[in-house]
């Protein structure tokens, strides 16, 4: 994967969002949701993404590795973005880099309800907020 990539989903994640009302195929609640569930989706991938190639290279995060040590040591249904946010609040060395961690948390909660829960509205507030989070993560640890 390119170093580049996470910064050119998260431009996409924005060019989504700008032209929310050209995508949506009416200016209806649903399909402008659809949009903004797309947004925080991507948003969120974009910030994980950076994270992991930053934690590969600073922190010397292998993924394999520590998802195997997490499941034995914390918990076996561990999946492999908690190994990569428990990894960061764990190796990094500033406060700050935890503090993005927790910000991937909080990104990641919203991007599961936005794939998975139809029950729950996610908001134009809710693709703002999940860009904002994206690009402080990314911006902090470029």
């Amino acid at each position: 994967m390119s170093t580049n990539y996470p910064f050119q989903l998260q431009e996409l994640s924005k060019n989504i969002y700008d032209d929310r009302y050209s995508l949506s195929c009416n200016e209806s609640a649903c399909s402008l949701e659809c949009v903004y569930r797309t947004v925080v989706n991507r948003s969120y991938y974009a910030a994980y993404s950076h994270a992991k190639i930053w934690a590969e290279n600073h922190l010397n995060f292998d993924e394999n590795i520590y998802f195997k040590k997490y499941r034995k040591e914390i918990n076996n249904n561990i999946g492999r973005h908690q190994t990569l946010f428990t990894f960061i609040r764990r190796k990094a060395k500033e406060e700050s880099h935890r503090i993005l961690a927790n910000k991937l948390q909080i990104i990641k909660s919203l991007r599961t309800i936005a794939d998975y829960d139809f029950e729950n509205e996610i908001t134009e507030k809710d693709a703002r907020s999940s860009l904002r989070f994206a690009n402080s993560v990314m911006t902090y640890l470029n």
